[in-house]
């Protein structure tokens, strides 16, 4: 008869206690499941156990305001004693030369190029393309010192042209010296320009540097200057639209996309009302963004005149 094991019927616990291996096959069944339990239990609660109860200890910076301190205004210097000569202009000196170069290189180049060519690689994207200094063609404030001067304060609207206000009077003097080196034909200043630049500038008077008031009085100033005038803006409005009838009311509805804008555009200033022309380059100095339409400068004499008078008119009554 074939010789086979014998099996254990029942746990011979002596023979256990003499052979410790054998209790790893009675408690691994525990052990595995203990250990299932747990990693269950660990995988569960894994966001808890990732969560940060400490509070961040850095403010949020959107909640933060640290207002401007009160400052006097005063009258800065310019370099010069006296402040900026422009009869210098006359006879640009090699150190307002080399200087005007320096400058150029750094705030102008990148879209002039560096030879004053138009060919800047910031300037490839602009529409109309920067300024060649070298060609006499197409400048829209003209090539006088005066006229570049005018540019540099005030830019080119609806070009790519900024304006450059920030730089002292003597800087932009210096870039104009360097520009007008590219050519040879540009206009030769006159004393009565460039007496006429000063006066217009008050270049020889230095910079003025404008008292400041904290950004939180400021905005209380403003909106209570601000209702009454929007009042009168408002009145304004209600008239024309109530008197469509008169010749001024026509013209004014014909040159305008937008009433109100252009109302608060021209109350935004008194400079407009000094003379038809101050007027006539206001209202067309930027009609995209003034509420009136690019059309507007076609009116003939008479109309810019009436419409003029009109507005003139309804202004002076509403601010007496």
């Amino acid at each position: 008869m074939e010789n086979r094991p014998q099996i254990e019927e029942e746990i011979n616990f002596r023979d256990v206690l003499k052979n410790p291996k054998r209790w790893f096959g009675l408690i691994y069944p525990y052990f595995f499941v203990i250990i299932l339990i747990g990693g269950y239990y660990f995988v569960d609660h894994l966001s808890i156990a990732n969560q940060n109860d400490v509070s961040p200890t850095l403010p949020d910076s959107a909640n933060v305001f640290i207002d401007i301190k009160p400052a006097k205004g005063a009258a800065t210097p310019s370099p010069a004693a006296q402040g900026v000569d422009v009869k210098q202009m006359m006879q640009p000196t090699e150190a307002m030369i080399n200087k005007g170069k320096t400058l150029f290189q750094a705030n102008c180049s990148s879209c002039h190029g560096s030879n004053g060519m138009g060919d800047g690689p910031a300037g490839a994207a602009l529409n109309p393309k920067p300024r060649n200094f070298h060609s006499n063609q197409g400048w829209v404030n003209g090539r006088r010192v005066s006229d570049i001067f005018q540019t540099l304060q005030k830019g080119v609207p609806g070009s790519g042209m900024p304006a450059f206000e920030y730089l002292p009077a003597a800087d932009r003097l210096d870039i104009i010296s360097y520009v007008r080196t590219f050519a040879n034909d540009f206009p030769k200043p006159t004393g009565q320009e460039l007496s006429e630049l000063d006066k217009t500038f008050n270049l020889s008077k230095g910079t003025q540097a404008p008292s400041q008031i904290p950004v939180s009085e400021a905005i209380t100033k403003i909106n209570s200057g601000a209702l009454p005038r929007m009042q009168n803006i408002y009145s304004i409005l209600s008239y024309i639209n109530n008197n469509t009838g008169e010749a001024g009311a026509q013209l004014f509805n014909s040159v305008t996309s937008n009433k109100l804008r252009s109302l608060v555009y021209l109350s935004s200033s008194d400079d407009w009302k000094a003379s038809l022309n101050d007027f006539i380059r206001t209202v067309t100095s930027n009609p995209d963004v003034n509420g009136f339409i690019p059309a507007v400068v076609n009116l003939n004499g008479k109309d810019w005149n009436d419409l003029y008078q009109y507005l003139l008119n309804l202004y002076s009554k509403r601010s007496s």
